[in-house]
């Protein structure tokens, strides 16, 4: 079956992707001088998004897009600097597009199974276009999510917490604004 051969190289070009924009996601210590947007992880809990941040030895200053006056915090305050990178549109797109194509590769071999059982006649030329129309569908869906969600990469990460094996790889934390609401967040690394 060629439909087949098609679908693994497909799958198989899928996997590849996923993983390089996973292993993309690289980590630095080097702090930048200057940073556009991003979040700021502070020690006592809270997270401080801001839209410019100036660093420098002893401490940083950043704006906040609800106040154009700069605000300074000291650099042992600091958990972690994150930087906006983008939106989550690739990644949503591709998970989505990789589901789509799963789900719509077995419901049309399911119902061509049933046909083939029940003695009906199928036209094998009409499955990959309903497979990659499927596909498409669901990952321009992934798209239209993702795109209303902000991608951030760890720049920084303040080297007093990178050897504590507690703050490495669990993090809770709660967080209040006034755009957001109240919200409760838990973060385990492994």
């Amino acid at each position: 079956m060629p439909i087949l051969n098609i679908m693994k190289r497909l799958i198989f070009l899928l996997a590849v992707i996923a993983v390089s924009i996973t292993l993309s996601n690289a980590q630095t210590n080097e702090l930048p001088s200057i940073v556009g947007k991003g979040r700021i992880m502070t020690t006592d809990g809270h997270k401080i998004v801001f839209t410019n941040l100036t660093t420098g030895i002893d401490n940083h200053s950043y704006k906040t897009s609800d106040d154009s006056k700069s605000q300074t915090i000291p650099a042992e305050n600091v958990m972690s600097i994150e930087q906006q990178t983008g939106t989550e549109a690739g990644k949503w797109g591709l998970w989505l597009g990789v589901s789509g194509l799963v789900g719509s590769l077995l419901g049309v071999l399911s119902a061509k199974t049933d046909a083939d059982l029940y003695g009906v006649e199928t036209d094998d030329t009409k499955i990959v276009p309903i497979v990659a129309g499927i596909t498409a569908a669901s990952a321009l869906i992934g798209v239209a999510i993702g795109s209303g969600k902000k991608k951030y990469k760890t720049i920084y990460t303040n080297p007093k917490y990178v050897n504590s094996s507690i703050l490495g790889s669990v993090r809770i934390g709660v967080s209040c604004s006034r755009k957001q609401g109240i919200g409760l967040g838990f973060q385990c690394r492994f």
